[in-house]
């Protein structure tokens, strides 16, 4: 039988809807050791990244695949609303035929622009009303330290489930710790279920191993139970390893067990393929699980998929693709969404959604503040420097490094010191080309080019 591993199959099992096979501690919130595992509702929706930075789809439909008649059936309209920064503020679920109102979503955002709350409400008849809500909560380094899902009763919100995270750094800003608390319902309280402690190379300030303890309840201590290590990686700014080496330890005898080990090779436009090996024998190491992710010039996803091994060659145990149809300027236009069918070995179809309605909304480029921004020296090698004058903001801003394909790479936030921004880049860990950096400020957004040799 295929083993799922910990922070690595299991995590993207997961999202594709499969269950791991064995229980995992919770993912580092600083952690992203398997790209491909951030959860999402619909992990093979694409994520309609596009050329034009703010160009987004006003309306999408989307059909049902029936096998029975080979067609595509229903029509769920979803009307989506954006701030000036393209990020959905409200979207309107409907009838695609008779434009009845089903359910709709309110999302908010932080001062540095994260989603900070999701309130679901569904249409009684003559109004939406609340259905549940969920709230993000971020620490000072951006990483998520709250999640928590609520319903609304008796017209009131009651929390059911939460997650919060208490985070821990060194004095060179580097995630050293995350100590995870769950809320149990019936006592209204958070109680402990476990932490992360995150081992640091002095020289590179990069993890080189992560240690996992349980919480035990009967004794109230954390239990050592699992840990990664031999950790290198590929691109740390954006916690993506090549290569790391994960085992369990046996709660009776106190040995380590399981050994597993996960190599991966990562393509320029982010796609990337993983090898995970067990060693059942020390030393012998077999495979077990291959997993790929494969993406678009633009970043939209086009395939995940999972394969195990069996008589010495690949099988594909869960797949799924996108085949998407573009405008003349690269935006999304169409998605068919294919499940690979086990039975037969062919993709079938699941799912249709059609994009329309693009809005170009206004770019509010800040043009007096671009034209003070400067960026030096540019070119540059490693790093460079960052400043603006007559920045209104008293609050943090948000500042942005993206690459090529307009994918961010690094987040930072800087205070303004009597309205002047003075900030360094570090670009010594990202490759040599041309970047983006985007500052989002109250007066609109400033953009400007640099170039990495």
């Amino acid at each position: 039988m295929t083993r799922i591993f910990t922070l690595t199959a299991a995590l993207l099992a997961a999202a594709l809807g499969s269950a791991a096979q064995t229980p995992a501690p919770p993912r580092p919130a600083g952690a992203i050791f398997y790209p491909g595992a951030v959860a999402a509702a619909d992990p093979m929706a694409p994520d309609l990244r596009r050329p034009a930075d703010l160009t987004v789809a006003g309306r999408s439909v989307q059909y049902s695949w029936n096998p029975q008649t080979s067609r595509w059936q229903g029509g769920f309209l979803t009307t989506s609303t954006y701030n000036a920064l393209g990020q959905p503020i409200k979207r309107v679920d409907s009838d695609s035929l008779t434009n009845t109102p089903i359910s709709q979503s309110l999302l908010a955002y932080d001062a540095q622009g994260r989603l900070s709350e999701v309130v679901a409400q569904n249409w009684d008849g003559t109004a939406h009303v609340n259905y549940s809500r969920a709230q993000y909560g971020y620490d000072a380094q951006g990483y998520r330290t709250l999640d928590v899902y609520s319903t609304w009763q008796n017209n009131a919100w009651v929390m059911r489930t939460g997650t919060r995270i208490t985070t821990t750094y060194n004095a060179a800003g580097t995630l050293t710790s995350e100590t995870y608390e769950d809320w149990q319902q019936p006592t209204n309280t958070w109680v402990p279920s476990g932490r992360y402690r995150h081992l640091v190379n002095a020289a590179t300030n990069q993890w080189t191993a992560s240690e996992y303890d349980y919480w035990d309840v009967p004794t109230s201590t954390y239990i050592n139970d699992y840990h990664m290590y031999n950790i290198t990686w590929y691109n740390w700014p954006k916690r993506q390893a090549s290569y790391y080496e994960e085992q369990h330890r046996n709660g009776s005898t106190g040995a380590w067990y399981h050994d597993a080990r996960t190599t991966v090779a990562y393509q320029a436009n982010g796609s990337y393929t993983g090898i995970l090996q067990v060693a059942d024998v020390p030393g012998v190491w077999v495979n077990d699980t291959r997993y790929t992710t494969t993406y678009d010039q633009y970043g939209n996803t086009l395939q995940l998929q999972i394969e195990g091994w069996a008589n010495n060659d690949w099988y594909i145990n869960i797949g799924q693709r996108s085949l998407l149809s573009y405008t003349p300027d690269g935006l999304v236009r169409r998605a068919v969404r294919q499940a690979h069918n086990r039975a037969n070995g062919s993709f079938d179809n699941v799912q249709l959604e059609t994009y329309g309605n693009f809005i170009t909304l206004a770019s509010r480029q800040a043009t007096a503040l671009a034209a003070a921004a400067a960026l030096y020296p540019n070119p540059t090698t490693n790093s460079a420097t960052l400043t603006l004058k007559g920045v209104r903001d008293q609050g943090p801003v948000q500042v942005d490094i993206l690459n090529a394909l307009g994918q961010p790479v690094q987040v930072l936030t800087v205070r303004p010191q009597q309205g002047t921004i003075s900030q360094e880049l570090s670009l010594a860990a990202l490759p040599t080309g041309l970047y983006l950096v985007r500052l989002k400020l109250a007066e609109g957004t400033v953009t400007k080019r640099l170039v990495r040799q």
